[in-house]
């Protein structure tokens, strides 16, 4: 039977959600149910039960008019590039290594300046201290850059209409469920570690083993802020994996309602790609701009956990959702 309900959703998907397709799906969905289990009473195998009912009712052109959605049948849908289950399990690994070289990425962002307090100022290295500080500072960035360069393979997404067929959604869907728990885990954890580290750290400055080195309490202070801002990136932007996937339907059409959160995807204008594609450089800019200047590198990193807002808002000015209609 859930080769039935399958097939079924396939082939409304692409049909307007108005209340008269989701009738005439009810229905002949009750249709086919009434059929299989006829069959079945009658002793038919499993296999030759759904081929029957398939080919009875399998072809929406014959039946629309009998339903009353002809004039929705008969309309033509937008050709969309259908995403096959093996491409979006490939997109959702791909994106979660992703998510983990963003979270780093940041981590080492934040980090950069330990170097410089350990080596420079409490060992008097300057110079290594200066050299360690641009080391992680690299490698931060060059994750980011990774992923800029390795995510190309999926820009299709971005460029093409595209669509998603129920067994596709359904499964993306349950991993999505599943991964919820995690996600709030990695957000509550990096929240309370963000809020305990100026505590932590004073806590750690009291401590007479640490007292003959200067500053401990700044050291351990973006320690903890790194962990938890790593924690928050990494759960935040691993869920977006699973969302691309399931906003690819469009919420106009009856495919949007496989999952109840899903919204159409927002194609970026011109514009907007040129924007984002600058958009982490120029945060980290930012970030050390801001942090050489006042020095405050126990605030700075507050940069890191806004960006993605901003990220966001950025989407949602140059967004261009009329390219799909």
């Amino acid at each position: 039977m859930d080769t039935i309900k399958n097939y079924l959703e396939t082939m409304f998907m692409q049909l307007p959600n108005t209340r008269e397709v989701l009738k005439a799906k009810a229905e002949l969905g009750q249709m086919m149910e009434d059929k299989f289990n006829e069959l079945m009473a009658e002793g038919k195998p499993e296999n030759e039960a759904i081929a029957t009912v398939l080919s009875e009712f399998g072809n929406l052109d014959e039946i629309s008019e009998s339903l009353g959605i002809k004039e929705f049948v008969n309309k033509a849908p937008i050709d969309k590039r259908v995403v096959k289950l093996d491409e979006a399990r490939e997109y959702v690994k791909d994106k979660t290594a992703a998510s983990l070289r963003t979270a780093i990425g940041v981590m080492l962002c934040i980090l950069c300046p330990v170097g410089e307090l350990v080596i420079g100022e409490n060992m008097g290295y300057r110079g290594m201290g200066i050299l360690s500080l641009f080391i992680i500072l690299a490698v931060g960035i060059g994750l980011f850059i990774y992923n800029s360069v390795s995510g190309e393979k999926w820009s299709w997404m971005e460029k093409t209409p595209c669509a998603v067929e129920f067994g596709t959604i359904d499964e993306i869907n349950k991993a999505r469920e599943s991964y919820r728990p995690l996600k709030a885990i990695f957000l509550c954890a990096g929240i309370t570690i963000c809020l305990l580290a100026l505590g932590i750290a004073g806590a750690i400055d009291e401590m007479r083993y640490f007292r003959n080195i200067d500053d401990v309490e700044g050291l351990f202070f973006l320690v903890f802020v790194a962990l938890g801002v790593c924690l928050i990136v990494y759960g935040a932007v691993r869920d977006n994996a699973f969302t691309d996937i399931l906003k690819l339907n469009d919420s106009k059409t009856v495919g949007g309602n496989f999952v109840d959160s899903q919204k159409t995807a927002k194609r970026l204008t011109k514009t907007g790609q040129i924007v984002m594609s600058v958009f982490w450089p120029t945060v980290t800019c930012i970030y050390f701009i801001w942090s050489f200047v006042t020095m405050d590198w126990y605030i700075t990193w507050i940069v890191w956990p806004l960006a993605p807002v901003f990220k966001m808002l950025i989407e949602a000015i140059f967004s261009d959702t009329n390219s799909l209609e």
